[in-house]
């Protein structure tokens, strides 16, 4: 058999430094797909995994499409629980499933007979992570299915950090230019069913002098200093983005209007246009590359 190595090496990666609890706040939320034939089998796992998780069965007609549809980064589920029949029967749905959920690891692990186990995780090796034997043992069960299930927490919450520093800016943790445009995009569609105006505006604050005299890591600081001033003058009411170390764009919040376009855009000019961005200059100490906000 090749589950020695290759599939228990997918959730034993990492999961050590986990919290070994298999009950947790986010296990309440967590959705267990159960795809198993036999009635005994199914009715121990219902009654061992519903205290702790959302369980999923197939309905009267044995439908399963429904319940494994999800987005293209988003399982309707978190860990299916197979027999070798419903391996066999649901492996092409569970395998797009899993293939849509990529790069999120979205378990499957096998219920079966010690004298099944072989022939089932052969012609079904690549979609099973994990198996249990029968008859099931209720704390093996709790263990398996709680090491699965924190492997798909680990997964998730890498993919979560992936997304976020894809779509903002590292050093500021503004939007960046990817998701300012996306977002103004979004809002010109809407502002073009409701009716109403959208304004943004591009900031460009020359930072060249800063560059010139204190080379390129004051000129990060300098930037990231720019941007608390920004988001201070402005507040939550607008959508301030990073486009690049010295541009930056905003969008006014839904429904405002031009005397909000020009009030905004005044106060900008006025932290702006001061002679050779002195502001900016005393936020940068004697000391090479350090700033402080004044």
């Amino acid at each position: 058999m090749k589950t020695s190595s290759s599939n228990q090496a997918v959730f034993w990666r990492g999961i050590a430094e986990e919290d070994s609890n298999p009950v947790s706040s986010v296990a309440h939320r967590e959705r267990i797909l159960v795809l198993v034939g036999a009635s005994g089998n199914r009715k121990q796992l219902i009654e061992h995994l519903k205290p702790r998780y959302h369980v999923l069965i197939l309905d009267e007609t044995g439908a399963v499409d429904d319940i494994v549809q999800g987005s293209s980064t988003e399982a309707s589920f978190d860990l299916a629980i197979l027999d070798p029949a419903g391996a066999v029967r649901w492996r092409q749905v569970l395998a797009e499933a899993r293939s849509h959920a990529q790069p999120v690891f979205l378990p499957a692990m096998l219920i079966a007979s010690r004298k099944d186990l072989s022939r089932a995780l052969q012609a079904c090796d690549s979609l099973i992570d994990e198996f249990l034997l029968t008859p099931i043992d209720p704390s093996e069960l709790t263990q398996r299915v709680g090491m699965l299930l924190r492997a798909r927490r680990q997964a998730l919450t890498q993919s979560t950090r992936l997304a976020y520093l894809t779509s903002h800016d590292q050093g500021s943790g503004l939007p960046n230019k990817t998701l300012f445009l996306d977002r103004l995009s979004q809002a010109i569609q809407d502002g073009t069913v409701l009716g109403r105006q959208v304004y943004a505006m591009a900031i460009h604050i020359s930072l060249a002098p800063v560059l010139k005299s204190l080379g390129n890591r004051a000129l990060e600081e300098a930037g990231l200093v720019c941007s608390e001033r920004l988001k201070a003058l402005l507040g939550d009411n607008y959508s301030l983005a990073r486009l690049s170390v010295d541009e930056w764009a905003l969008m006014l919040r839904a429904g405002a209007s031009t005397s909000d376009a020009l009030e905004v855009f005044q106060s900008i000019q006025q932290l702006t246009a001061t002679p050779s961005m002195s502001w900016v200059s005393a936020c940068i100490s004697p000391r090479r590359g350090h700033c402080r906000l004044p």
